[in-house]
């Protein structure tokens, strides 16, 4: 298995159409995907597909842009509820620039950059 891309701590938003009741936030997000969390139940299934809108900070200057995922986990903690979800975005496409400009951005502020979750580093050799 490659290595994964570097994941960068966020404080954007995600609006997800189906699931209207919870207040999105970001934790990390990489070139390939996402990691998000919500104090309110998260209604994503894993391996389900949905047509998300990121709101980056407002500080980023990067304007909103919508994208699609597929969520591969979804953990309930005691207040916390999680999904990691990987981004499907064509090449040369808007979405891709714009997710670019973002990335760009939290890479410059020097802060909260994430290797692999625990559990999903290379294994030597591999």
């Amino acid at each position: 298995m490659g290595q994964r891309d570097l994941r960068y701590t966020s404080r954007g938003k995600v609006y997800i159409a189906e699931v209207s009741n919870a207040e999105i936030l970001i934790k990390n997000v990489s070139s390939g995907g996402l990691c998000i969390e919500s104090e309110d139940s998260l209604e994503i299934s894993p391996r389900a597909r949905y047509s998300i809108e990121i709101i980056p900070e407002e500080e980023s200057r990067v304007d909103p842009f919508t994208v699609d995922i597929e969520a591969r986990w979804v953990k309930a903690k005691k207040r916390l509820c999680e999904s990691g979800c990987v981004m499907i975005i064509p090449p040369g496409t808007p979405s891709q620039e714009v997710l670019e400009q973002y990335l760009a951005y939290l890479a410059g502020r020097g802060e909260g950059k994430d290797g692999p979750p625990p559990g999903d580093e290379p294994k030597p050799g591999g």
